[in-house]
């Protein structure tokens, strides 16, 4: 457990952070913003099922049970490749 000590620095680190931000002016890129609003929005769960896809695998404990690749047989790999497949066909 964390001790008060711990919020303390981090309260403070904080701090000096929204202090330095507050220095800089940041001008808006139209190409930036519509790229960021084209993305895809994943729900937590399907982000990380995806995740779990494509980054190397290990031995995973979840609940007492090894994680498996069971990303194709998973139902929300079925709604992700979707719209997945959507997005694409959208650009094209």
């Amino acid at each position: 457990m964390h001790n008060d000590k711990t919020y303390v620095f981090i309260a403070t680190q904080l701090k000096l952070l929204q202090g330095s931000a507050k220095g800089y002016r940041l001008e808006e890129d139209p190409y930036f913003t519509s790229w960021f609003n084209s993305l895809l929005v994943l729900d937590d769960k399907t982000s990380f099922d995806l995740s779990t896809t494509i980054q190397p695998e290990r031995n995973l404990v979840v609940k007492g049970h090894r994680k498996n690749d069971s990303f194709t047989s998973n139902s929300s790999s079925e709604n992700l490749e979707s719209a997945l497949q959507r997005k694409v066909s959208r650009r094209a």
